[in-house]
């Protein structure tokens, strides 16, 4: 090292306890005035909101009215919403004809659906009858099959 740099680091050294004061007070007061713009800044925005806020209207305002003709406009509503009547009446026979339609459909489905339990019920008792007869003769074969057997 060079003489100069040693002079220069036993200067530093020397004064070392006092440059770190020095350092230590601009970094407090660098904290302090950071700490007051910003506790000035919430304020500001505190206080404006608040403002905002509680503000109270005194402009006053005059009410303007204005007359105006709409003859016309009603006209044109009321021709439409007699036109749409007439057509709602249109719609609503072609649905009552549609349920009739449907209704009878129905009933003719449900007359269907009991002839066809009908018949099946009889189908049904005239496979019972048959399979009883069948257990009666299995059975009067099976009682004169024993009888041969047994005497024999």
């Amino acid at each position: 090292m060079s003489q100069k740099k040693v002079d220069q680091y036993k200067e530093q050294k020397a004064n070392r306890s006092e440059i770190m004061k020095k350092e230590k007070r601009l970094l407090m007061i660098e904290k302090i005035i950071g700490g007051v713009v910003a506790l000035f800044v919430v304020c500001w925005v505190l206080f404006s909101i608040y403002n905002k806020l509680t503000a109270v209207d005194d402009t006053s305002t005059e009410v303007v009215t204005t007359a105006m003709d709409t003859s016309a406009i009603d006209d044109f509503v009321n021709d439409l919403s007699s036109e749409g009547e007439e057509e709602e009446a249109a719609e609503e026979e072609t649905a009552e004809a549609a349920e009739e339609e449907t209704e009878e459909a129905a009933e003719e489905t449900a007359e269907e659906a009991e002839e066809d339990t009908e018949a099946a019920g009889e189908t049904a008792e005239a496979a019972e009858e048959e399979t009883e007869e069948a257990a009666e003769e299995t059975t009067e074969e099976a009682t004169a099959d024993a009888e041969e057997t047994a005497e024999d």
